[in-house]
């Protein structure tokens, strides 16, 4: 995907007043996609399930002993790039991040893979509004178990395209890139609480 050809279209942005922390599943839209190794996309708008063929899978978190939350996932054993989009502001307008610090989740692997996870933030770029733009950050999925992360903000970079205006982000991705020689295998990934904090 050329990540610079998105986020062309921009409205107001919908502002979070005092919230300190606010979970992505619970507001807008989610739309998961696989992409496979030879570019044919497979658009669904169900969670993730690794197959991108609508049938995705949302089990409880009961491996952690934190609060239920929706556990998101997908086998790490196909080539391609697997990606989950939420939409926080709903389909056609953009939310403000400049409130928030950071973004949080839990990544479960069930074992060390040379898959990578990105997350990205798209929106009109900062110096050229009618440009799509993007800032990201990327993880290898070299562990095992349950991690929790956090990054602010202010790590997120744009090694494509210039950065997004954080003021009006639409789109916020966790895309799974698998390598083309990624062998057929039942490893997979689980992603929970993902989340935008405040501290």
């Amino acid at each position: 995907m050329k990540h610079q050809q998105l986020f062309l279209l921009f409205l107001l942005p919908f502002t979070f007043a005092s919230a300190s922390e606010f979970y992505l599943h619970e507001s807008g839209r989610i739309v998961a996609s696989y992409v496979s190794a030879d570019g044919v996309a497979h658009v669904t708008t169900d969670p993730w399930d690794g197959s991108g063929e609508g049938t995705g899978e949302i089990t409880e978190s009961s491996e952690r002993r934190e609060p239920a939350h929706p556990v998101y996932r997908v086998f790490l054993g196909r080539p391609g790039r697997h990606e989950m989009r939420f939409q926080p502001g709903g389909p056609d307008s953009s939310i403000d991040l400049t409130t928030f610090t950071a973004i949080k989740f839990w990544a479960y692997v069930s074992a060390p893979t040379e898959s990578t996870l990105m997350v990205l933030l798209g929106g009109p770029r900062v110096d050229s509004p009618e440009q799509g733009g993007h800032l990201s950050v990327s993880v290898p999925l070299d562990f095992t178990g349950w991690q929790e992360f956090t990054f602010p903000l202010k790590e997120f970079t744009a090694p494509w395209t210039g950065p997004a205006d954080l003021t009006q982000i639409r789109v916020i991705d966790f895309t799974v890139r698998n390598p083309k020689d990624s062998p057929e295998s039942k490893e997979y990934l689980k992603i929970s609480e993902m989340r935008l904090v405040s501290e």
